[in-house]
């Protein structure tokens, strides 16, 4: 695919981080998930009220963190074409629903 080609593709990247907290510095310098549209971060072990989410922004991204605790939780990061539509957390389970013109993507970690 040429060039022109590939930048109407929506690159979607999912990755299982199991600890956003002490694996951040690895996804800020990962170049093949920074070429994403939106990437969707499961297992995020951040705590529920954690009040340094300020910590967890990628640089050309948007994100929205929901934050469940140890073992659990969904982090996406997203170009300015997505918009965050609804969380869901219930029974271990966690939902986050982002859509966009083109596509909704709906990510689910249980």
């Amino acid at each position: 695919l040429d060039k022109e080609a590939t930048s109407a593709i929506t690159k979607v990247s999912f990755l299982n981080a199991r600890s956003l907290v002490n694996k951040f510095d690895n996804i800020k310098a990962d170049f093949s998930l920074l070429q994403s549209d939106i990437m969707i971060l499961a297992e995020t072990w951040i705590l529920e009220n954690d009040e340094h989410n300020e910590d967890y922004q990628l640089p050309n991204f948007q994100s929205h963190l929901n934050n469940c605790g140890r073992g659990k939780g969904i982090a996406v990061y997203h170009k300015e074409d997505f918009q965050h539509i609804h969380d869901q957390n219930e029974n271990d389970i966690s939902i986050t629903v982002m859509k966009s013109l083109d596509v909704d993507i709906i990510a689910i970690y249980r």
